[in-house]
């Protein structure tokens, strides 16, 4: 994001959606997860804190 961009609001943002892969990538910039139980969010902090599920 060039300097000076305003930073994207939660509203548009959306977390990711999972990609299933039966091997780790070996080569590339690859990051990953190993993803356990659980919920998927964003987080938007202030004066008005809230957080944001793939459901809404």
């Amino acid at each position: 994001m060039p300097r000076g961009t305003p930073a994207p609001t939660l509203d548009q943002l959306s977390p990711m959606l999972l990609v299933e892969r039966k091997a780790i990538p070996r080569e590339g910039d690859w990051l990953y997860e190993i993803k356990y139980d659980g919920y998927r969010v964003l987080a938007s902090t202030g004066s008005a804190a809230r957080l944001k599920s793939r459901g809404g």
